[in-house]
């Protein structure tokens, strides 16, 4: 990954703009050297980003590099041959979505759960109800006994304005991270022993041409996939376990799973659910399963930090155009 960003060098990240009250959009456009869009490129981290473009372009790689391979390996006239070789001289058939699935396949990870604490088999088909016929459950791991209490809605939400007023973690620098974000945050709430696990969701054809969205006044996100921490809390109302998604990069309060989804989601795509332990740091996919929690610490700090000054100088670009939105210094007493 780090070849490839380096060969593209600077680009232009055109933000949108909606000015309130004026149903009229403006374009602005912003410097960013690309090594403030994805630093995982280097020999020492080498996660998958969650911004579409960059994993499109990883996948395209392994995607040559691999049929390459096969082709080697099969005859070429059409006798026993993948299906992908058949049709790659024929336009109106060829998918590359489907020589993605035949080359890489998909890595099924799955526990049946034991719902020890939490229901987790009835969270999860609560889930795709609601949903919808567009999203389904792709790889779960066993979370149902939980590692930590169950919070009130309440307490969560003390919770939650802890982890968002951390200044360690970038959580506007929303086009990649979810990753580092969740696992440092899993962190904090293990150590207020808070249950946590993790909710991902993905796209279900990278090359379908769509992809999930969101945006703030700084950039706009496209992903593959997103990732955040998933907690079970009590509402005090109903009595009822509800899983809560904790996104402050989304949203400025805990968020039901599928609000969360909602949020980045329209609908139009079919999508994808893994349910996973809060030592999974990327999607089980395409990384695999993480044997520790501790093990993807280094590479959480890591990218936190850069992200924290890749967002730095992004604020700096964004409020030298628009300085009457620029927050006042705070005061140190």
């Amino acid at each position: 990954m780090g070849d490839i960003i380096k060969s593209i060098g600077t680009r232009e990240i055109i933000e949108t703009k909606v000015t309130p009250k004026v149903n009229k959009r403006t374009e602005e456009k912003v410097n960013i050297d690309t090594t403030d869009v994805c630093t995982l490129g280097n020999s020492e981290f080498t996660k998958l980003s969650a911004d579409i473009n960059i994993r499109r372009s990883e996948a395209m790689k392994e995607l040559v590099k691999s049929a390459a391979d096969m082709m080697k390996a099969h005859k070429t006239d059409g006798t026993g041959s993948p299906k992908f070789i058949t049709d790659l001289g024929n336009d109106s058939k060829f998918n590359i979505g489907d020589l993605f699935s035949h080359i890489s396949g998909e890595k099924g990870f799955h526990e049946t759960p034991a719902n020890t604490d939490i229901n987790q088999t009835q969270f999860m088909n609560d889930l795709i109800s609601k949903l919808g016929s567009k999203s389904r459950m792709q790889n779960i791991q066993d979370v149902s006994k939980l590692q930590g209490r169950i919070p009130t809605l309440a307490e969560l939400n003390d919770e939650f304005k802890k982890l968002a007023s951390d200044p360690a973690v970038p959580f506007e620098y929303i086009i990649d991270g979810c990753y580092a974000r969740a696992h440092y945050m899993c962190k904090e709430m293990m150590k207020d022993n808070i249950n946590c696990a993790k909710m991902f969701t993905m796209i279900e054809n990278l090359w379908g041409g769509g992809r999930l969205t969101a945006q703030n006044k700084f950039m706009n996100a496209e992903w593959w996939y997103h990732v955040a921490p998933l907690v079970f809390a009590e509402d005090p109302a109903t009595k009822k376990i509800e899983g809560y998604i904790i996104d402050p990069g989304m949203a400025d309060h805990p968020l039901r799973a599928e609000e969360w989804v909602d949020k980045m989601w329209d609908k139009k795509i079919n999508i994808k659910i893994d349910i996973t332990r809060a030592s999974q740091f990327g999607p089980l996919e395409s990384e695999g399963e993480n044997a520790t929690f501790d093990e993807s610490m280094p590479a959480t700090i890591k990218i936190m930090k850069d992200y924290t000054q890749a967002l730095k100088k992004i604020k700096e670009t964004y409020y030298a155009h628009h300085p009457e939105e620029k927050p006042p210094d705070k005061i140190i007493i």
